[in-house]
């Protein structure tokens, strides 16, 4: 896939969002269409864990200081097969559950973070308009995962490299701070300027998670090739061949 068209969806994404926002003005409409874009990022992301194929190092998580996952992540190290997933996306690795279980953890804090985007999000009611534009959210993270896997990232790189904890974290601020604006407005024409102010950050970190743009490197697998070690001196017994052989 050309690496081209995982640009083209962010743009038209955020352009529909902004879009809804000029002609519904609906402030709740475009926060939903933030949350949910934030929703699916986070899918995405654990998601691309499972699909990593590169074996990890043979230890637990390393956020995991009380080795919470240890018994979870000795079950299933051993395990080398892969679960195949219907259409073109890329297959899920049983060894990689402890990483992801890792990375749902730290959604537990962001519910702290969802009480108060909760009590302050905008009133309003939901545009029609929105279903148009959750199916082009939804159409670019699968263009992400498509790019990523004809570009055979996932085969190279491994649980803990393919995605960063921190990138979840990430989202939680773009979509706290999405609402957090929106709830600030009160005239369609303020909606449509805090929609653009809103989705010009979040650009940037759909274009960081796509590989794009050069103000952030091209995100790639972690496999390197290692030398192989020749023996040295003399081997302890030699063989010869026997005469009547």
């Amino acid at each position: 896939m050309d690496r081209t068209c995982p640009l083209e969806f962010i743009f038209a994404s955020h352009l529909v969002v902004v879009a809804i926002a000029t002609l519904s003005g609906s402030r709740l409409t475009v926060a939903c269409l933030f949350i949910i874009d934030a929703a699916l990022t986070m899918i995405r992301i654990l998601y691309e864990r499972l699909a990593a194929g590169r074996p990890q190092t043979g230890s637990p998580p390393a956020t995991d200081p009380y080795n919470l996952f240890k018994d979870l992540h000795d079950a299933v190290v051993d395990k080398r097969g892969r679960v195949p997933v219907p259409g073109s996306m890329p297959p899920v690795y049983p060894r990689n559950i402890p990483y992801v279980v890792e990375s749902c953890v730290i959604l537990y804090p962001l519910l702290v973070v969802a009480f108060p985007v909760w009590l302050f999000s905008p009133s309003g009611t939901l545009s029609v308009l929105a279903i148009p534009g959750i199916g082009i959210i939804a159409a670019k993270h699968f263009v992400f995962i498509q790019a990523r896997e004809s570009a055979g990232v996932y085969e190279t790189a491994s649980s803990r490299r393919i995605r960063r904890n921190r990138s979840l974290l990430l989202v939680a601020l773009l979509s706290g701070g999405a609402v957090a604006v929106l709830s600030a407005v009160s005239t369609p024409a303020t909606t449509m300027v805090a929609a653009m102010a809103v989705a010009a950050p979040w650009v940037l970190f759909d274009c960081r998670q796509a590989g794009l743009g050069p103000w952030f490197p091209v995100i790639e697998g972690d496999a390197v090739d290692r030398p192989v070690s020749a023996p040295r001196g003399q081997p302890y017994t030699t063989s010869v061949h026997h005469k009547a052989a």
